[in-house]
């Protein structure tokens, strides 16, 4: 929590993003409780704040700069010294070289809520016009999100773009905020579809 800036939230709220801010924060929770500790108290436990600087940011499946990094600082003991048994580390390694995303972090969070505030700023004042805001502390003023959604049709063909200019048609229903696991094309998709 140490780089989680607390005086920022009030400016994210006031942008009324509040499914980015879910969707990150419980992308950092899967990626670290499930990807990387695989649920095992004895790692979350053993998490330590200049590992966690270490590897944020990285993307060790795309970046071999990143991957050999992060070989190297656990050949050293660099990274996660909590973490004693060679099996238990070679399992931690193994986990976190797997990662195809961006190791994230409260720092990372908090970066890309400064780009999406500016993506909001702009839906809000040339798309949007103007968000309903609603003065009554008993009903809360809608999202982004949610007054966008509210036009939203969805199209009768779901393309995705696999390759520069390659547009294919995919099945399945469209809807305003989809979640496609897996290889689409040459492309990972994973983690929280921001806006």
């Amino acid at each position: 929590m140490e780089q989680f800036l607390l005086g920022n939230i009030h400016k994210w709220l006031a942008l009324h993003i509040d499914e980015q801010i879910i969707t990150y924060l419980n992308h950092i929770s899967v990626v670290w409780k499930e990807r990387i500790c695989e649920r095992k108290e004895i790692f979350m436990q053993s998490l330590d704040i200049d590992s966690i600087r270490m590897v944020q940011f990285r993307m060790p499946t795309t970046c071999s700069g990143d991957a050999e990094t992060i070989k190297r600082l656990f050949d050293n003991g660099t990274l996660f010294p909590g973490v004693i048994d060679p099996s238990d580390r070679d399992m931690l390694r193994r986990n976190v070289l797997s990662l195809d995303t961006v190791i994230p972090s409260f720092e990372t969070f908090q970066a890309n809520m400064h780009y999406i505030g500016f993506a909001a700023k702009i839906l809000i004042r040339h798309v949007i016009d103007e968000l309903p805001l609603c003065k009554s502390s008993k009903t809360r003023s809608p999202t982004i999100f949610e007054v966008l959604s509210s036009n939203w049709t969805a199209p009768e063909v779901v393309k995705v773009e696999f390759d520069d200019f390659d547009m294919r048609e995919i099945e399945g229903p469209a809807s305003p905020m989809p979640s496609l696991p897996g290889k689409i094309g040459h492309k990972t998709v994973s983690g929280p579809t921001l806006i």
